[in-house]
């Protein structure tokens, strides 16, 4: 060891050492790092810089950071201002530009954009920004894979996601969370909301849903055959209940295998009177209602047009308007007596009323109730009953009734 005071050498012994007694301290030269640059030094000097609080040593090209325990030990670097270590916090703390370097090209860095970036050993390789973003880059490009964006809590992914197993999400609010939103808008939403599962579209255009050329799209609720079935290589659309068809499209309209029952109407436009707009009953369609121009119900097959009632003691009626504006029976088949009946609707009243029966068939023939105005009967006569008593009136009769 040598000792040398203001270039005089005190001690010349490369074997010897020095030692201190006692209970005081070795004072060293305290400088600022201004001052300590200004030194012409030599490796193996030891200063305390004041300007950092920590004690220097010179390695032959540079100062450095000697370790104490101390309060907060400060690392400084030749093109960085460090890392400290805060005793306080029992924490490292990295100033800009530092970096954690773990061989081969792999580090972590503190960058001057205010992110912690772990960066693998080369440009192609996979590494993290942190910043209000989890960003992952690839190839040096940001964005390139995923982002967690910790402000609005989504997780981002430019590319594929392979799942190995589920993807879980707690029951939904609706409005934006737990969710898997589809589209730049978020525009196709799948969520359950605690009590039902919802695929919701929103935003313009449609809500598709496809298969390929040969394969069907199936609707199923629950698993008692109540089916919705679009067959691709028909183009029909079928439903089931209980596994059984009951309705299906066709490029002519429906088939319908069972009921139909209708809460509404059933509403046709004009018929063109031949076989459009029309409810067509029987195999060959023999009978037609429809409208054109005029209301018909028509028979044009080879059997009997019928008009039933099958209701005990109950009628047939045929009505029309009485010529004021009200409705009357003209036509009654009358299901009580088993008479049929033709009427006189009631014109002087105008309330639509019933003028009565005019005649009416019975066991023996029929009744007529008023004045029978006829240009000739045939016959004798002879079996006339109730003829007036007077031979004038009877002479009336016979000459009213042609004989």
């Amino acid at each position: 060891m040598a000792i040398k005071i203001s270039g005089t050498t005190i001690i010349n012994d490369e074997t010897s050492f020095v030692s201190l007694a006692g209970t005081g301290a070795l004072k060293l030269p305290v400088g600022t790092t201004a001052q300590g640059g200004a030194i012409s030094a030599a490796a193996g000097m030891i200063r305390f810089n004041s300007e950092n609080t920590v004690f220097e040593a010179y390695n032959g090209t540079a100062w450095g950071d000697v370790h104490t325990s101390v309060g907060d030990v400060f690392f400084a670097g030749t093109n960085h201002s460090g890392v400290t270590w805060d005793t306080s916090e029992d924490e490292f703390l990295f100033s800009e530009g530092s970096r954690i370097d773990f061989g081969g090209g792999a580090n972590i860095r503190r960058e001057s954009d205010g992110i912690l970036r772990i960066t693998g050993a080369t440009a192609d390789d996979t590494y993290f920004s942190f910043s209000n973003q989890l960003i992952f880059y690839r190839g040096g490009v940001q964005n390139s894979l995923m982002t967690i964006d910790g402000s609005i809590q989504r997780f981002h992914v430019n590319g594929k996601i392979t799942v190995a197993n589920n993807i879980e999400l707690n029951d939904s609010d609706g409005s934006t969370d737990k969710m898997i939103m589809l589209g730049t808008g978020d525009d196709l939403k799948i969520y359950h909301d605690g009590n039902h599962s919802r695929v919701v579209k929103s935003g313009d255009g449609k809500l598709i849903v496809s298969s390929g050329a040969s394969n069907n799209i199936d609707i199923n609720a629950g698993t008692g055959g109540n089916t919705i079935e679009l067959i691709a290589s028909t183009g029909q659309v079928r439903l089931y209940y209980g596994g059984s068809n009951k309705l299906q499209t066709e490029s002519t309209g429906i088939t319908v295998t069972g009921n139909i029952a209708v809460s509404g109407n059933i509403e046709l436009d004009d018929s063109d009177g031949s076989t459009d707009k029309m409810i067509m009953l029987g195999t060959g369609n023999d009978l037609k209602i429809y409208h054109f121009g005029n209301s018909f119900i028509e028979n044009d097959g080879t059997s009997d047009l019928l008009i039933r009632n099958s209701a005990n003691d109950y009628d047939v009626k045929i009505q029309s308007d009485n010529g004021s504006g009200g409705i009357a029976n003209y036509f009654v088949a009358d299901g009580s007596v088993g008479a049929a009946e033709m009427h006189w609707g009631d014109y002087s009243t105008n309330s639509g009323a019933d003028g009565g029966v005019k005649l009416a068939t019975n066991a023996s023939g029929v009744t007529i109730t008023g004045t029978a105005t006829a240009t000739a009967f045939s016959g004798d006569g002879s079996a006339l009953t109730n003829l007036p008593a007077s031979a004038d009136d009877y002479a009336r009769t016979i000459a009213l009734l042609g004989l």
